[in-house]
């Protein structure tokens, strides 16, 4: 007999699952949280916090998928508040070129025109054209189903539910960016910085929705990620949800493709679930499931799911008297525009700490997007990355070099029995580069499984749409749930 039994067991922290646990424990269902390893994104070094990954958070005031979540959950109210716009959003600084990206549209513009003279009238109909926000669009994303769809009958009325209305076949136009690489180029960094889908080319929904979020503003919230992610947990726990934030899944046990028993250590317990959320690294995830039980033609997928490239992030701490007063919070620095828009060449700047002291260490956060097999495999190729992304630093801060503090990423960790550096794999931020058939070209993933009370969230399902993508995410699975999976208290009455 199991140890306990629940409705929904979710292994992972990413926001999807944690947004899909607040809503089921909510309405009633036995939620269980799983920590499964997972990280915090804020780290130390030598009192200095580190971050393992971007604090990128928008789509608050722009996507009707997270202001409706954020009402069912009942916290409408609270994130009126705690959520607080960048201004500027972000800066942008190329070669010849730096301006603000404004909240403004105006303003915006004017910057535009300012910048590329002659050229900024057709950036400014682009811009216009690509940044209006389409409330149409964002509802009818709203009415999707938990994708892919199977069956000849379901894709069929998916087909002409979604696929038929106007506003889709509308998005589905492609944005041809202005042809002055030296606003299309950042632009374009900025876009593939948001997701973790890079198809070739990006979805036309991609760009509309990402496009229309960045320009309604970039969020900071209390405690940045990590506070946000305490929020959405704090709701399963208000709810009599459970989270064992230091406990992993160890194996599930598969019987008629369905999910039969689970088992969890530290310390060994065996549960039953219902439904049972993947919210983490979908290959190490069904790897737990053994050989023999494994659906191979599903697995067949998943193992040939390889990344295209990956989000690099790396930490540099300086004193805070060499940042420049005008720079922003978030700026994206292209020294290249006519270069690919890997390595150091795109590197998205986030002054993730800044003490009050103006004689204090700040901290900036440096995203790059790096080629799968551009990632280096020792310590030293890593140093020799970190050295080239602060070269293209010091396009910011000129006297980096000789005022830099010390420069940490969490690709590279100490090995706990040598204390040497090593690679960390476990810290790889991934991103792919085609659609999983029957996802509009949105997602790497499928969001249901080839098992039957296995569903996949986490931060790669609807990672074309960035952030929104996520919540979309949680708001399909949660309508599945209720369509499929009876409340027991219900039953007992």
């Amino acid at each position: 007999m199991p140890d306990a039994s629940f409705d929904i067991v979710i292994v992972g922290t990413d926001i999807g699952g944690l947004a899909l646990g607040a809503q089921c424990a909510r309405q009633g269902y036995t939620v269980l949280l799983i920590g499964h390893d997972g990280k915090p994104n804020q780290y130390t070094l030598d009192k200095h916090p580190m971050l393992r990954e971007l604090p990128l958070l928008y789509g608050f005031s722009s996507s009707p998928v997270i202001r409706s979540l954020f009402r069912d959950i009942g916290l409408i109210a609270e994130m009126r508040n705690k959520p607080i716009p960048f201004t500027p959003p972000i800066q942008v600084v190329t070669p010849g070129h730096r301006y603000d990206i404004s909240l403004d549209a105006d303003q915006t513009q004017a910057e535009l025109r300012r910048e590329f003279g002659d050229d900024g009238r057709n950036i400014e109909r682009f811009w216009r054209s690509a940044t209006g926000l389409n409330n149409e669009l964002g509802e009818a994303l709203g009415d999707l189903p938990l994708l892919p769809q199977t069956g000849f009958i379901k894709k069929r009325q998916f087909a002409k539910k979604f696929e038929g209305q106007e506003v889709y076949r509308e998005a589905q136009e492609r944005l041809a960016f202005p042809g002055h690489l030296k606003f299309s180029a950042p632009m374009s960094a900025i876009l593939l910085g948001m997701t973790n889908l890079q198809s070739a080319p990006l979805s036309p929904v991609s760009v509309r929705r990402l496009m229309q979020h960045f320009a309604h503003g970039l969020f900071d919230f209390p405690g940045g990620i990590d506070g946000f992610k305490r929020m959405l947990v704090d709701r399963i726990l208000n709810n009599s949800g459970q989270y064992w934030a230091d406990r992993r899944l160890e194996s599930i046990s598969i019987r008629r493709n369905r999910v039969k028993e689970l088992t969890v250590q530290r310390p060994h317990r065996t549960l039953q679930a219902r439904v049972l959320i993947c919210n983490t690294s979908p290959r190490n995830f069904f790897g737990l499931i053994p050989s023999e039980q494994q659906h191979q033609n599903f697995h067949g997928q998943l193992k040939a799911l390889q990344p295209a490239y990956y989000k690099y992030v790396v930490n540099f701490v300086v004193p805070r008297r060499i940042i420049p007063q005008p720079m922003g919070r978030h700026v994206m620095v292209v020294p290249y525009p006519k270069q690919e828009l890997v390595g150091a060449n795109g590197i998205w700047v986030a002054v993730s700490h800044l003490p009050e002291d103006p004689e204090g260490a700040a901290v900036l956060t440096v995203q790059a997007r790096l080629p799968y097999r551009g990632l280096p495999t020792d310590v030293a190729g890593f140093d020799r990355l970190n050295g080239e992304i602060q070269h293209s630093l010091e396009w910011l801060l000129p006297f980096l070099r000789e005022n830099l503090i010390a420069v940490d990423t969490p690709y590279v960790t100490k090995n706990p029995d040598t204390g040497e550096d090593r690679p960390d794999p476990t810290a790889h931020l991934e991103i792919y580069d085609e659609g999983f058939p029957g996802t509009l070209d949105l997602s790497p993933i499928p969001g249901k499984t080839a098992y039957k009370n296995i569903l996949l969230l986490g931060s790669h399902y609807l990672s074309g749409l960035g952030l929104e993508g996520q919540f979309l995410g949680a708001q399909q699975a949660f309508k599945w749930i209720r369509k499929n999976i009876v409340l027991k208290q219900i039953l007992r009455k």
